[in-house]
């Protein structure tokens, strides 16, 4: 059974086939003209997308030189930035260092004026020993407060 099936789908196949193949398709000037037809409005369309690809090209060009100067306003913003934090940093320097030249001045000042004052602290301390020494000869309460603190 299964041989007969086949062997009639390959009959039917083979004449099928061979029908489709022995008919010829007329090919007519109505034919002729769509076709010709049909190349020019593809010339058209070829042209056309000429036309659009420039466009894209012109396109491409002026993001290229957006992004060109876009870059260098970017650099001048960054030169800029950076020279205005350097000049407020010499700035800042210049105007503080005549600052701290007259508090160093100020200072070496307030130090000899303050070993000056020891030193007459420590003159005028010695004296006031010795004049209590003078004193702790005749009174007794002097002599103990001075015995006290091992100034005696």
């Amino acid at each position: 059974m299964s041989n007969t099936v086949i062997s009639l789908s390959i009959f039917l196949l083979f004449l099928l086939s061979s029908h489709s193949i022995a008919k010829d398709v007329p090919f007519s000037l109505e034919d002729r003209d769509r076709l010709i037809k049909i190349e020019a409005r593809l010339t058209e369309i070829d042209k056309r997308f000429e036309s659009i690809d420039k466009r894209f090209e012109s396109v491409d060009k002026r993001f290229e030189s957006l992004e060109r100067q876009i870059d260098r306003q970017s650099l001048i913003f960054t030169a800029l930035v950076v020279a205005v934090i350097g000049f407020a940093l010499w700035d800042r320097r210049t105007m503080i260092r005549p600052f701290e030249d007259k508090v160093k001045d100020l200072n070496n000042r307030l130090d000899v004026h303050e070993r000056a004052i020891k030193d007459m602290d420590e003159q005028k301390v010695s004296k006031l020993i010795e004049a209590f020494r003078d004193l702790a000869v005749n009174d007794s309460k002097v002599a103990g407060v001075l015995k006290k603190f091992n100034l005696l």
